[in-house]
């Protein structure tokens, strides 16, 4: 028994089971979901033609200025400073690199127009009714 054991793939046999379970899955699927709930009875209700009461709107009144408060100015508050988080440190400044001198190069060649090539004759036009053909 032991032989056998040490014979098989588990790996395989893992793949194997992976792929069983997904194919049930797949098929159970359709089955897992809870029930639909009920819809009410399909009776036409009557349609309720009894005016309701139009709703009112009041605009409240606008309050009178208190001649106290007009006098006094409202004051803003003062901000105090942010603390410091860290210590300010002077930057380094990287010291600026050589750049090399590079040598006289020499003048390009002069440029040379470019050539057009051929023009080539017109296309002659498609016979009547080509572009219907399949």
């Amino acid at each position: 028994m032991t032989d056998l054991l040490h014979r098989l793939r588990w790996a395989n046999l893992a793949r194997a089971a992976a792929v069983l379970l997904a194919l049930a899955l797949i098929f159970a699927w359709p089955h897992l979901h809870a029930t639909e709930p009920a819809l009410p009875p399909a009776v036409a209700a009557p349609l309720d033609t009894t005016p309701a009461e139009a709703p009112t709107t009041t605009v409240p009144p606008e309050p009178k200025p208190n001649p106290a408060h007009a006098k006094t100015k409202h004051i803003r508050a003062k901000r105090h400073p942010r603390p410091a988080h860290r210590k300010a440190v002077p930057r380094r400044r990287r010291q600026p690199q050589a750049q090399p001198v590079p040598a006289a190069a020499a003048p390009p060649p002069p440029a040379v127009p470019p050539s057009s090539p051929p023009a080539s004759p017109p296309l002659p036009p498609p016979p009547s009714g080509a572009e219907f053909r399949p």
